[in-house]
């Protein structure tokens, strides 16, 4: 019985030995390339009105990934308008969020989106400021929520001719 079990593990040992062989080199050159690709990723330029703009050795996304990069923009930006509901809207962190949101579905989809994103759809004559504040946000909350279905799904969407998404993941949307 004691042969059978060393049987077993030199048979393990040897199919290993085997494997690393067959497929350790180009394993290991994979993970190089990868590596290297990391960290050789493009560097963003100055920030500008809408946005940060890439430099100019970055080539052009497509239209696909910067869709992938609107949502994760848009994601981000709804996080932190979840964070920033229970403040008041005379916070100058939650106008600076409302604002850089505003920016960004301009840059990504036109102004028309923008307005759309800021305006109020309900008479609030009467409500207290907290049940105003609650409305706005809820509002802009409802519409991020919209965009980024929008923007997950296949269907068509416009984006601007100089949108490039690379700008807006790494935007703070916290911070003033």
């Amino acid at each position: 019985m004691a042969y059978l079990s060393f049987a077993v593990v030199g048979l393990c040992v040897f199919v290993m030995y085997v494997f690393i062989l067959a497929f350790g080199r180009p394993l290991v050159q994979l993970l190089r390339t990868r590596w290297a690709a990391r960290k050789s990723a493009p560097t963003l330029g100055k920030p500008s009105d809408s946005g940060v703009t890439p430099t100019k050795e970055s080539k052009p996304l497509s239209h696909w990934e910067n869709r992938v990069l609107l949502k994760r923009a848009l994601t981000e930006a709804y996080k932190h308008g979840l964070f920033w509901r229970g403040h008041k809207i005379t916070d100058k962190n939650v106008k600076n969020w409302a604002e850089r949101t505003r920016a960004l579905i301009e840059a990504a989809l036109g102004e028309d989106e923008a307005h759309r994103f800021l305006a109020i759809n309900e008479d609030t004559f009467g409500e207290s400021e907290d049940a105003v504040h609650d409305l706005w946000m809820d509002q802009r909350l409802d519409r991020l929520g919209q965009l980024i279905r929008l923007v997950d799904s296949l269907k068509p969407l416009k984006l601007q001719p100089d949108f490039d998404g690379r700008g807006w993941v790494s935007q703070k949307f916290l911070t003033s």
